[in-house]
C-alpha cells in the first residue's frame, strides 16, 4: 500500500542491505562451522548465498519461468534535451516523477520565454 518515495527508497535500501549482510552472514557461518570442527570441507559447496538474480538465472537456464523486463529499451538509450530533459519523441525518463516533470516543464517554458524576449529586444535595436 505504501507508494511514497520515502517508502520506495526504504524498500530499495533494505533489499541492498539484505544482499550485503547476507554475504557477511554466510562467511560468518562458514567460519563458525570451521571453528566448531563440524565442517570437514565437503559441506561448504552445499552452502551458498542465494540472491534473486541467481534464482532468475537458474530459472532461465531451466526455462521454467519467462522473465520480462518492463523497462522500455528506448528509455535506456534515450538522449535527453539538456533544457527540457525530454527525448526527441517528447517522453521523459521512467525514473522522473510527475512532480519533477512539471517542474522541468515550467523551467523550460521560462527559459523559452527569456530567449524570445531577448530576440525581440535585439530585433528592435
Amino acid at each position: 500500500m505504501a507508494k511514497s518515495l520515502r517508502s520506495k527508497w526504504k524498500r530499495k535500501m533494505r533489499a541492498e542491505k539484505r544482499v550485503r549482510y547476507g554475504k557477511k552472514e554466510l562467511e560468518k557461518l562458514k567460519t563458525m562451522l570451521r571453528a566448531a570442527g563440524e565442517d570437514d570441507g565437503s559441506s561448504l559447496p552445499e552452502v551458498e548465498f542465494v540472491t534473486v538474480d541467481t534464482l532468475k538465472d537458474k530459472a532461465v537456464a531451466k526455462k521454467e519461468v519467462t522473465i520480462i523486463d518492463s523497462e522500455d529499451e528506448d528509455m535506456k538509450q534515450m538522449e535527453l534535451d539538456p533544457n527540457a530533459k525530454e527525448s526527441k519523441k517528447g517522453r521523459y525518463p521512467i525514473w522522473m516523477s510527475n512532480h519533477r516533470i512539471k517542474k522541468v516543464k515550467k523551467e523550460a517554458w521560462k527559459n523559452k520565454m527569456k530567449k524570445i524576449k531577448k530576440q525581440k529586444r535585439k530585433s528592435k535595436n
